[in-house]
């Protein structure tokens, strides 16, 4: 394995803004390993009970994945991290994601205004939820309820109950989130003690209805906590409440492994005699001669970044070999440490970070589509028009996306340096 204490090269990926992930950056390999540890880790520990797989590759159609929620939803078509990781892990099908998350809003649907062509509260979500024929629905609520405290908890309950039935109407493959953990950041720890232990009180509330109805759930309380009470520590939102980058990579990774969709990190395996085995994978084209090995990888998922190929090269002659993954050069280790390494970055990589970009751009648009502001009297008369376009361009991103999220063949050589 590379030597665990020196910095990860991510110096060749795009700015933040473009797509990669800001802490690779920053964070050096022996952290980077302990995250990618604490993410393999059983889920049911942290990560609550779960029903059946959602089966998100089921059918032959479009799978319409809407997100509806508070700031937690909201906030999130900025970072892409759920919405890449569920139109990754089905290459063959293709995903349609659409955020309707609405930042300060509650299951009753009150910061739902009426607009021009809207009614308010849960008909308009209702009615515009309808309009997107979904499959499937990730429901996001409970934070902002949570300040309420114990005595708002019958009334979360009553209404999440209604929103469900609204919602189940739509379709019956629903799945609920649990509010995340209010870091120790923006105030001091005892100030948000209570405020943790209803945030507490209300994901547990979730969960139970969750039970109750035979749906899916993810605790994202539990696992943002634990993430902010290890030694190595990182902060997940900007405020205490609104998720950053590295957040919401936590948060995606963490709906993937509750719901059964992570995979394991490809493992590649060349053996002397040029025979080739791989998981997660299919390797062709061995070619070995004194001071080279040539051979062609395609993984069978897009990886997280987390995920990138564990190569194991059996026997390699003594001295430095270089790696190049379409003519560009990826590592130089000594020939003994190919026994067994993660490579630190490939084109599948970068991939992954423009399938991101994709999705956060699509995001933007979608949601210009259907901003509150965009639906009053004064403005709709002038860019109703606009519409078509816009549909247009979210259209011809949804099949961007989808292309871009079908794995690609890469050549391998491994050449020694004289």
């Amino acid at each position: 394995m590379f030597d665990s204490g020196r910095d990860l090269d991510y110096s060749s990926t795009p700015s933040t803004s473009s797509g990669t992930h800001f802490w690779m950056n920053t964070i050096p390999a022996r952290a980077f390993c302990w995250i990618v540890c604490i993410l393999t880790a059983s889920a049911t520990t942290f990560a609550g009970p779960t029903t059946a797989p959602i089966g998100l590759g089921l059918g032959e159609h479009d799978q319409v994945v809407l997100l509806v929620g508070s700031g937690l939803i909201h906030q999130e078509q900025f970072h892409g991290y759920i919405e890449t990781a569920l139109v990754r892990r089905f290459p063959d099908k293709k995903i349609v994601c659409r955020n309707l998350g609405w930042s300060g809003d509650t299951v009753l649907a009150s910061a739902r205004t009426k607009g021009y062509q809207n009614p308010a509260g849960l008909e308009r979500l209702k009615k515009q939820a309808a309009e997107l024929k979904p499959d499937i629905i990730f429901v996001g609520y409970g934070s902002v309820e949570s300040f309420d405290g114990p005595a708002g908890l019958d009334h979360f309950k009553e209404g999440l109950g209604k929103l469900l039935d609204m919602l189940a109407e739509l379709t019956p493959r629903i799945v609920l989130l649990s509010p995340t953990f209010h870091e120790y950041i923006a105030l001091p720890m005892h100030e948000l003690t209570e405020h943790n232990k209803n945030l507490e009180l209300y994901t547990d509330a979730i969960a139970d209805i969750a039970k109750q109805r035979g749906l899916n759930f993810v605790d994202l309380f539990r696992e943002t906590r634990r993430f902010t009470q290890r030694e190595l520590r990182t902060d997940l939102t900007d405020n205490g409440i609104l998720l950053n980058d590295y957040g919401y990579w936590v948060v995606g990774h963490t709906i993937e492994r509750t719901l059964g969709l992570a995979m394991p990190s490809p493992q590649i395996k060349i053996a002397r005699d040029g025979t080739a085995s791989a998981t997660g994978a299919t390797v062709d084209g061995v070619q070995w001669t004194p001071d080279s090995l040539r051979f062609v990888v395609k993984l069978n998922l897009v990886p997280a970044p987390e995920n990138q190929p564990f190569v194991m090269i059996e026997r390699l002659a003594p001295g430095t070999w270089t790696l190049r993954i379409d003519d560009r050069e990826i590592v130089s280790p000594p020939g003994a440490q190919w026994g067994g390494t993660f490579l630190p970055h490939t084109p599948d990589t970068d991939q992954e970070a423009e399938l991101r970009k994709l999705v956060v751009t699509r995001g933007g648009l979608f949601y210009r589509r259907w901003n509150p502001t965009n639906d009053i009297p004064q403005h709709y008369t002038y860019i109703a028009p606009d519409f078509a376009m816009y549909d247009a361009e979210v259209a011809d991103l949804d099949k961007k996306i989808a292309e871009l999220a079908r794995p690609v063949p890469h050549r391998y050589e491994l050449v020694r340096k004289p």
